[in-house]
C-alpha cells in the first residue's frame, strides 16, 4: 500500500503584493494597525500553527527521510542527509567522511564543493602567510628607532652628571 501524498503547502503572500509590482514572494506578517490584510482576512491567508505539514511528511525530500547534520556523530546510521549550517572546516570533514561511507547529501555536490572548499582555505593560509611575512619586514624597523631613544637618555645623562661634577 503506497503513503498518500500530502497536501499541497499553502501559498501565503505578504500584503498589497498585487499593488507593487516589485514586491517580493516571500512571506512577511503584516504590522501595521490599519493594514487591510490584517482587519478584513479575504487578502488571503496568514501564516498560523494549523497550516504545519503534517508529521508523517516533514524532514522529507521526494519521499526520503533525510537527517540534518552538524556533526560526524550525527550521520551514524543515515543514508540521505542534510548539511546544516556549519563552518568551512567542519563542512570539509563532514563531505569527506559521506563520500567514504556513500552517504547522498542533497544540498551539496561531493566533488565540486571538496575542491572548492580545499582552494579557499588554501587562499586564506597562503593570504596569512603573506600577512606575517610583512609584519616580520615591518618589525625591525620599528626596533631601530626604539633604541635610539635610549641612546638619547644615556646622552643626556652623562651631560648632567658632568654638569654636577663641573658645579662641585
Amino acid at each position: 500500500m503506497s503513503t498518500p501524498s500530502p497536501r499541497k503547502r499553502q501559498a501565503f503572500r505578504r500584503a498589497s503584493v498585487r499593488h507593487k509590482k516589485e514586491a517580493r514572494t516571500s512571506y512577511r506578517r503584516p504590522r501595521g494597525i490599519h493594514n487591510k490584510h490584517l482587519i478584513c482576512r479575504r487578502k488571503g491567508p496568514m501564516v498560523q500553527p494549523g497550516y504545519r505539514t503534517p508529521r508523517q511528511y516533514r524532514y522529507t525530500l521526494r519521499g526520503k527521510t533525510f537527517a540534518l547534520v552538524a556533526r560526524i556523530a550525527d550521520i551514524e546510521d543515515h543514508k540521505d542527509i542534510i548539511l546544516a549550517h556549519v563552518g568551512m572546516r567542519t563542512r570539509l570533514t563532514l563531505l569527506q567522511y559521506a563520500k567514504e561511507k556513500n552517504i547522498t547529501v542533497h544540498n551539496h555536490d561531493l566533488d565540486k564543493e571538496i575542491t572548492h572548499i580545499t582552494d579557499e582555505m588554501s587562499k586564506r593560509k597562503t593570504k596569512q602567510a603573506k600577512a606575517k611575512e610583512k609584519t616580520k619586514a615591518a618589525k625591525p624597523a620599528k626596533e631601530t628607532p626604539a633604541q635610539e631613544p635610549k641612546d638619547q637618555k644615556e646622552k643626556d645623562r652623562e651631560q648632567a652628571e658632568k654638569l654636577i661634577t663641573q658645579a662641585r
